[in-house]
């Protein structure tokens, strides 16, 4: 009896020691668990704010390429949209500017039936200055030396002509040749200048004090081709050569569209 309850004594601390280790196990484990969740709280929770805040950033950025994108489109709508408005103001500005040249052509027209009105139809792009063709020939009675102007000012003269258009030479090229004089009546000779196709020369036929910058050129009326009194051009300057001077041109030639052909021509 005695080795018996000896036995149950020692099954009873067994039972409390095994039961106290497990209750100090399950504490140290319950803590242990707590502690590292604390640690990795401690440690991710930053970094978790970190990634979320990129996150935020790359979703920040994204809508701010898709804003910028979203601009970039409408800007170029716009700048298609202004560049048709220009256009059609350009358009709108070239059809004004064209009837008001019709309307000036037409009213010299009036009580002059003998005038034709030719339009420029082609233009070398490398003789821009020098020659243009236009849509007037021996249909219409077109004759060889015609005189080509715009109002008072001279253009050129008929230097080739077709069944059905009409080459005009202008004072431009180094060829043309005419007879000019000053407000003062002094005479001289106009021709292109060769060095620069936009200019003319002057070449009087003395040196005279009375020549003067700013001196209006006019046909002197000598020819038998051209009118007495059509502006030719502007002395604006004297020219390298000696005794001459550059002459400013009353018209523009390469960007006429229209031309008044006047005269009888010689053959």
């Amino acid at each position: 009896m005695l080795k018996l309850d000896k036995e149950s004594k020692k099954n009873k601390k067994k039972v409390i020691v095994y039961l106290v280790a497990i209750l100090v196990i399950s504490f140290l484990i319950k803590n242990k668990i707590k502690l590292v969740t604390e640690v990795t709280s401690l440690i991710f929770n930053p970094l978790q704010s970190e990634i979320y805040k990129t996150e935020q950033k790359f979703e920040n950025i994204g809508q701010g390429i898709l804003n910028f994108n979203d601009l970039v489109k409408e800007n170029r709508e716009n700048k298609a949209k202004i560049a048709l408005l220009e256009t059609e103001l350009h358009l709108h500005k070239e059809l004004e500017a064209e009837n008001e040249r019709l309307k000036k052509l037409l009213e010299i027209k009036k009580g002059k039936p003998d005038l034709k009105i030719g339009v420029v139809t082609f233009r070398h792009r490398y003789d821009m200055y020098e020659s243009f063709t236009v849509n007037l020939g021996e249909d219409n009675n077109i004759k060889k030396n015609m005189v080509a102007v715009i109002g008072n000012n001279l253009v050129g003269k008929v230097g080739v002509v077709d069944k059905e258009s009409s080459i005009i030479e202008t004072i431009n090229s180094e060829k043309f040749n005419i007879s000019v004089n000053n407000n003062l009546e002094i005479l001289g000779i106009v021709r292109g200048d060769g060095s620069d196709p936009r200019k003319l020369l002057f070449i009087p036929s003395v040196n005279d004090e009375n020549i003067n910058i700013g001196d209006t050129l006019y046909t002197s009326g000598i020819s038998d081709i051209f009118p007495k009194g059509l502006i030719v051009g502007k002395i604006v300057s004297k020219a390298k050569e000696e005794g001459m001077f550059t002459v400013e041109p009353a018209v523009d030639v390469s960007k006429l569209t229209e031309v008044i052909i006047i005269g009888k021509g010689v053959e």
